[in-house]
């Protein structure tokens, strides 16, 4: 679907999805369409930066347009006590149809819109501040969704100046720390709105850094929902090394 529509944008891959829908819908019984599409609706919605529930109510309707055939288990029942003929359901059925997909491809993006509207936000502190050649520091980030929709697929990337020499590193809220040098990254698979994870890295400063040496450690923030302020994906902790 993606590749087929995907140029034309958002609302043509909802579109393609809910023509698939209705296509398994109809040999099939409209919960077993939904749990099959469902999960791949979503999961696409998330790698196009868009909003999954968008996708999923979407589904939901779609796969309840069971009446193109008398081949779902609900027309069956009706097919021979009523004595209709195949083309009959195709004839009145399309016209409904079509009449839900005009609808639903007005309405659903109106009240659930495509676009996430995630806001992270990231701070950064150093401990100690000042700290003495050959013991480590701490480096402890705070990462906040301040958006109005879940942010998904976060990385965030923390390379360590080559003043310091990496130890280890932990994270809340599911987060995945990978590498094991200076240059760590963190992934987490989602944050809620109002949510936060803690990212706890710990490193050594090198002995031979001279007196008043100035430490600085940057860390940013990303993911592919759309973020309204990317103002603040980024900050600086500073430190100052002593004998």
């Amino acid at each position: 679907i993606v590749q087929g529509v995907g140029s034309y944008g958002g609302l043509a891959v909802l579109a393609g999805f809910f023509v698939l829908t209705v296509a398994l819908t109809q040999p099939m019984s409209n919960q077993a369409a939904a749990l099959v599409v469902v999960p791949i609706a979503v999961k696409t919605a998330i790698s196009l930066g868009l909003n999954p529930r968008t996708f999923a109510v979407m589904v939901t309707y779609a796969a309840s347009c069971s009446f193109l055939t008398p081949l779902e288990p609900a027309c069956v029942l009706i097919f021979t006590p009523g004595r209709y003929r195949f083309f009959d359901f195709v004839k009145v059925g399309s016209i409904l149809t079509i009449a839900v997909f005009a609808v639903v491809m007005v309405l659903v993006p109106v009240v659930w819109p495509l676009a996430q509207s995630g806001n992270l936000m990231v701070q950064q502190a150093a401990t100690p501040d000042s700290v003495k050649v050959g013991q480590n520091i701490t480096y402890i980030t705070t990462v906040k969704n301040n958006g109005l929709d879940t942010s998904y697929n976060l990385k965030l990337t923390n390379n360590l100046p080559d003043s310091l020499t990496f130890v280890s590193c932990t994270a809340t809220n599911g987060g995945v720390c990978t590498g094991t040098t200076n240059n760590q990254t963190v992934t987490l698979p989602s944050l809620a709105n109002n949510a936060q994870a803690t990212v706890t890295i710990i490193a050594t400063v090198k002995d031979t850094l001279s007196e008043g040496t100035i430490i600085n450690n940057m860390v940013m923030i990303e993911s592919p929902t759309p973020d309204s302020d990317k103002g603040d994906n980024s900050a600086t902790a500073t430190s100052t090394a002593y004998h």
